[in-house]
């Protein structure tokens, strides 16, 4: 018996509404007896052969050929902020100048940075909805400290 798998689930649902544009017609309520049916055959069979299995099925009865599904990226799943931060900074050298280089990737995720303190270093980050927490700089390595307050 194999668990449920939502990306799988998903991609299926990807591929089934991408052959019904491909045969010119909206996906309608078929297309969740489609979906029923190959998470059916999902637990025993495996997802990959369920959904070869239905996809072909489905692509017959709309009258198109028979076409294997795509493998898709995995669909990215948010990190919590101190996971999050530790994975931008993995592999980068400890320092002010990795912190600033990341700035940019900061932003377009809606995070801050402190702006200079008193000696120059930037030391805080702001996660979206979330408090200002040091990331470092006296202790020699990256940390995790949250700042409670600190808004």
């Amino acid at each position: 018996m194999n668990p449920y798998d939502e990306q799988q689930v998903l991609q299926f649902a990807d591929d089934a509404i991408s052959a019904f544009t491909a045969a010119g017609c909206a996906p309608d309520r078929s297309a969740a007896v489609w979906l029923g049916r190959m998470q059916f055959d999902a637990i025993e069979m495996g997802y990959p052969a369920a959904r070869a299995k239905h996809l072909a099925a489905l692509r017959s009865t709309l009258g198109l050929t028979p076409q294997p599904p795509q493998p898709r990226p995995p669909i990215d799943k948010p990190l919590p902020p101190r996971e999050q931060f530790l994975k931008w900074v993995e592999g980068k050298p400890f320092g002010q100048q990795t912190l600033l280089d990341l700035e940019p990737t900061l932003r377009a995720a809606g995070w801050r940075l402190t702006p200079p303190n008193a000696v120059g270093d930037r030391t805080k980050v702001k996660p979206p909805n979330a408090p200002w927490t040091r990331v470092g700089f006296g202790e020699g390595k990256w940390i995790w400290l949250v700042q409670p307050g600190d808004d």
